[in-house]
């Protein structure tokens, strides 16, 4: 029972009080002097004791903070269950409360699998971690290099990116392993210029979604979003690639074993952070905005540009028939 800490609670009028400054901000009118002083204390408070104390000194009954807090707590601005002070769920800012923006919290039982680990791989798994996931995988043998500014620290202890990364996302809630395992929930794959085939394969093999990025010379792709068998997977759009240029399967070819190149640390820092949303909604079962399509950041542009993707008639993954 107690007012959720990131939640200022503001002094409107003699006997007047605002909880909260967004949509669902809460007025409490016609306050005793007393009843003021209980609820501008209660975000302070630490125990349900100390909020008992304080209120019967000034001759506030428990009744009166329960019904307080009945009010707060059906507006999202308050729990009944914890001490703000606590470690716990119910410290959670409001972005996390509300489900909104790439703050929502991650059931502790999701997995997700990160393949790649530039910087924008590393930005990523960096957010999904404070995000609450259950476990990460990483998986990049690469040597870590000058262009890996958060892991160049760790170069001296460890030479694989994977292994460096690993030591430095693991926390208390999060279990991070090196591995290339793919039967985690979600599998982001974090490649340069296209995606190889053996990096997917697996995971169509293993009915397991899985997400794109690719980092261009001077662009970046986020999505789709493949679910195998119900949308378009990266050979659909590999065909419909060469559809548009025949020489295409070729230029693939070559692209595929080059590794990302240098991102810009801004543009690098928005894709993570609409890829790290996307992972969230994926894995707490809300539509994701890669649902066959893909955002492409481009310099110059305000804003990512779309594509849709359709499953390819020619391809054998089953997601024309399916969708038709």
């Amino acid at each position: 029972m107690y007012i959720y800490p990131d939640v200022p609670v503001l002094i409107r009028s003699s006997g007047s009080v605002q909880c909260g400054t967004g949509p669902r901000s809460v007025v409490l009118t016609d306050l005793s002097d007393a009843e003021v002083a209980v609820l501008t204390h209660m975000e302070r408070a630490l125990t349900r004791e100390q909020i008992v104390r304080y209120a019967a000194r000034r001759g506030v009954s428990t009744a009166t903070i329960d019904a307080f807090v009945d009010v707060l707590a059906r507006a999202g601005l308050a729990t009944r269950r914890r001490s703000p002070g606590q470690r716990g769920p119910d410290t959670r800012s409001m972005w996390a409360r509300d489900g909104g923006g790439a703050a929502a919290r991650l059931p502790e039982a999701a997995s997700l699998a990160i393949s790649g680990l530039s910087a924008v791989g590393i930005r990523l798994a960096c957010l999904c971690v404070e995000t609450g996931i259950g476990t990460l995988y990483l998986d990049d043998r690469g040597h870590i290099g000058a262009a890996d500014t958060a892991l160049l620290p760790l170069a001296s202890q460890f030479r694989r990116r994977d292994e460096a990364a690993a030591h430095l996302l693991r926390g208390a809630s999060t279990r991070v392993l090196t591995s290339s395992d793919t039967r985690a929930d979600l599998s982001v794959i974090v490649t340069g210029y296209t995606c190889d085939a053996a990096t997917w394969a697996p995971l169509m093999a293993a009915e397991r979604a899985h997400l794109p990025i690719t980092i261009g010379e001077s662009t970046i792709e986020v999505g789709p979003l493949v679910r195998p068998g119900a949308s378009a997977c990266l050979h659909c759009i590999g065909l419909s690639m060469r559809d548009e240029d025949r020489a295409w399967p070729l230029i693939a070819a070559q692209l595929a074993p080059l590794p990302p190149p240098a991102v810009d640390p801004l543009l690098g820092a928005q894709v993570a952070a609409f890829a790290a949303g996307e992972v969230v909604r994926a894995l707490t079962g809300v539509a994701s905005s890669c649902e066959q399509t893909s955002w492409l950041w481009v310099p110059g542009e305000p804003a990512p540009l779309v594509r849709t993707w359709e499953p390819h008639p020619d391809c054998a993954c089953g997601a024309a028939a399916v969708l038709a």
